[in-house]
C-alpha cells in the first residue's frame, strides 16, 4: 500500500504519476524529424534509422566480432578503413553523390561529415513544407543507395 501513495496527487491516486513510473521515457533525438518524413520508401527509411543507430555491419564492427576482411573502402578505392563516418560522407564516391543532390536543390554549402549532415537534414526536415519531404527523401535515399552499392561490391564484386 506505501508504493501506492507515491502515485497520489492531493490525497487521489493519479493515472499520469503511475505511467510515468512504469513507462520510462526516452530523451528525444535531434533526427526524429530527418526518420519520419511522410513519403520515403519503407526499405530506405529502415536503412536511415540503422544508420542514424550506427548499427550498419561496417568492417570495423564486423571486425569487433572476429570477422576478418579487408579494411579498404570499396567504394573510393583508398586505404581508408571503412566507418560509417567515411562511408557517410567523407568518402570521395558519397561525398560527390550528396553534393550533387545538394546543387540540385541549390544548396550552395560543402558537405561536411555525417554528424554534420545529419543536423543539417534534420533541422532542414522539421516542418511540413514540400521541401522538407523532398531533402528528408532525398537523403534516405542516398544513404540507401551508397549503401547498397557498398554491398554490391564488397560481396558480389558487382558495381553500377
Amino acid at each position: 500500500m506505501d508504493c501506492l501513495k507515491s502515485f497520489e496527487d492531493r490525497e487521489k491516486f493519479s493515472i499520469k504519476k503511475a505511467s510515468q513510473h512504469f513507462i520510462p521515457t526516452s530523451p528525444k533525438v535531434s533526427w526524429k524529424s530527418l526518420a519520419l518524413v511522410k513519403g520515403i520508401i519503407p526499405r530506405h527509411q529502415f536503412i536511415l534509422w540503422l544508420t542514424v543507430h550506427k548499427k550498419l555491419s561496417t568492417v570495423d564492427r564486423l571486425q569487433k566480432w572476429g570477422i576478418k576482411m579487408m579494411q579498404d573502402c570499396v567504394l573510393c578505392n583508398t586505404n581508408a578503413v571503412e566507418t560509417l563516418e567515411h562511408l557517410f560522407f567523407c568518402c570521395d564516391y558519397s561525398k560527390h553523390i550528396w553534393s550533387s543532390l545538394l546543387h540540385w536543390l541549390g544548396e550552395k554549402r560543402p558537405v561536411r561529415g555525417w554528424n554534420d549532415e545529419v543536423m543539417w537534414a534534420s533541422k532542414r526536415t522539421n516542418n511540413s513544407r514540400v521541401r522538407a519531404g523532398i531533402i528528408g527523401f532525398l537523403f534516405a535515399a542516398s544513404i540507401y543507395h551508397i549503401w547498397a552499392e557498398r554491398t554490391r561490391r564488397r560481396f558480389r564484386n558487382q558495381r553500377r
